[in-house]
């Protein structure tokens, strides 16, 4: 059972549910729920959350000596030592030639978005990460491959509204994550983020949630969706205002920290937020 523990925390298992972006171009477009395009869709799920969590290892290895005088870090497989590190290279590389032989042998250009996300997420793992601004941006981008591997997978063109807003959703999350790596370091500095501060951070927050929700409002409120989902579609939108209320009350009153991720494992607020918005969506979409 330890083994299985292990393992899922090495490969961080519950990020998994970031690569849930891929099934939003046929989500959106109304085409979820075809069989064809939802099995291609589920299987390229799991071929690229083996990808990440190779990235995953990667960073970990990469890291292992911070992690280990990090107060909470140092619980990760590879810092604590329950997992080798030449062992989690093993797994990493298993992984990720899994991954890249599935999308290789399906007849579209999700190979190549596959690529590039890897070729971006290696060198931020050894580079990129360590310029502030830049390496939030590039975790966004990486949101936004994900829109383009499961619209080439689905067969499904991305609106630019869709990259719009998961390309500022992203940012915003990634600005979280910094605020919980801020206040979870307990004094302990990494070098990822020595330039950035609670201050800085906050403001960033609090210019890109209004934004994100603005993009959104407009969205519901074009002609082409009112026409496409229905005159309803303005509904939807209480969910998404909820959902930032309550993560923005989590982190400012409650000071809970900012991983969106582990709010959404433990939070019911954020839960029926999330649930709410994609029945209503879906509701609206597809009956």
């Amino acid at each position: 059972m330890k083994l299985i523990n292990n393992f899922s925390k090495l490969l961080r298992i519950n990020q998994w549910v970031k690569n849930s972006i891929i099934f939003l171009p046929a989500f959106f477009a109304g085409e979820l729920f075809n069989p064809v395009h939802f099995i291609e869709l589920l299987k390229s799920f799991f071929a690229f959350s083996f990808i990440t969590s190779s990235i995953y290892i990667l960073n970990d290895a990469l890291d292992v000596d911070e992690d280990r005088h990090h107060p909470i870090k140092k619980l990760r497989p590879i810092a604590s030592g329950k997992i080798d590190l030449k062992y989690a290279f093993l797994i990493g590389i298993g992984l990720c030639i899994l991954g890249l032989f599935y999308f290789y042998g399906i007849e579209n250009r999700a190979f190549r978005f596959v690529l590039i996300y890897l070729g971006i997420m290696i060198v931020y793992c050894f580079t990129l990460r360590r310029i502030a601004i830049l390496d939030v941006v590039i975790i966004a981008i990486g949101f936004v491959l994900r829109l383009f591997i499961g619209g080439e997978v689905a067969i499904t063109p991305n609106s630019f509204w869709i990259l719009i807003m998961v390309f500022l959703l992203a940012l915003f999350i990634a600005m979280a994550k910094r605020r919980d790596d801020l206040i979870n370091g307990n004094g302990f500095e990494r070098e990822s983020i020595r330039n950035y501060n609670l201050p800085f951070i906050d403001s960033a927050i609090s210019v890109l949630v209004p934004v994100i929700i603005v993009s959104y409002i407009l969205y519901c409120t074009s002609d082409a969706n009112i026409l496409r989902v229905g005159d309803n579609l303005f509904v939807t939108t209480l969910f998404v205002i909820l959902g930032f209320l309550r993560y923005l009350q989590l982190i400012f009153v409650k000071k809970l920290g900012g991983d969106p991720i582990q709010l959404f494992f433990t939070d019911i607020g954020l839960q029926i937020s999330i649930i709410g918005w994609v029945s209503a969506f879906g509701y609206l979409l597809y009956f």
